[in-house]
């Protein structure tokens, strides 16, 4: 019994060595930052520094329904009772979509369309 408790021992000895070599620096620079920054004149000035990292406030765009359109054609299918265009409007919004099969791909199809 007095065997397995002096290897468990060692083992955590060689553990507890380990971290401290591995992970001590870790601990040494952010105390030696920690000091630098309070001797900063600036750090001084600024005063804390998780104030002056903030992001600022960005106002959310309200939209409403049918505020975002989109309107496009599709290209030219083989024709099918006269009309060879595919007329696609859709809102972003809502996510409302109305598709018209065309013979012509002009502004006066989309204004007869609107």
């Amino acid at each position: 019994m007095a065997l397995s408790q002096f290897s468990l021992w060692r083992t955590l000895q060689w553990g507890k060595k380990q971290l401290l070599r591995y992970y001590s620096w870790v601990f040494f620079f952010w105390k030696e930052g920690h000091d630098y920054a309070k001797g900063c004149d600036k750090c001084k000035r600024i005063g804390s520094t998780f104030r002056c990292h903030e992001m600022p406030f960005q106002n959310i765009q309200k939209v409403e329904v049918f505020d975002c359109w989109g309107i496009d054609f599709v290209n030219p299918f083989p024709v099918s009772h006269c009309n060879e265009y595919i007329l696609v409007a859709n809102d972003y919004v809502s996510r409302w979509i109305k598709v018209v099969a065309t013979s012509k791909n002009d502004a006066k199809t989309v204004i007869k369309f609107l």
